[in-house]
């Protein structure tokens, strides 16, 4: 599947990566600004196979706020082959995400290579 996004739109993606992991602070699109309090881990290090955390969080948009708990899995490591590039020691960390009085789901995947400073590849499978 592939989305056309008109050049009208803006989306920015504020994350912090430091050593001990990569976190998100905000989505800016267009003029809206959806920022999250002390900011999401997507994934900590070390890595390792098996690794789990959970990270509540509260989402701040112009229209209302949004409390979450997602867990995160790092399901998955080695070579992620795509049809641009081949990249190795990649981990794929397996998220699910249930909102406030359970008003959604998301379920993603998510590679990760410690040569880049954001996801090579993602995967949504769910959102309700």
């Amino acid at each position: 599947m592939e989305i056309d996004i008109p050049p009208s739109i803006k989306i920015l993606i504020y994350i912090n990566v430091s050593d001990e992991k990569w976190s998100i602070y905000g989505v800016k699109y267009n003029s809206a600004y959806i920022y999250c309090e002390g900011g999401e881990s997507l994934v900590q290090f070390p890595r390792e196979y098996n690794q789990t955390w959970a990270d509540e969080n509260t989402w701040s948009t112009p229209w209302n706020t949004i409390y979450s708990m997602p867990q995160y899995t790092i399901d998955g490591q080695g070579t992620l082959i795509l049809p641009n590039s081949t990249y190795e020691n990649v981990v794929r960390v397996h998220s699910l995400r249930a909102g406030a009085v359970g008003l959604f789901t998301e379920e993603t995947y998510t590679y990760y290579s410690p040569d880049y400073q954001y996801h090579l590849f993602h995967i949504l499978v769910g959102d309700e």
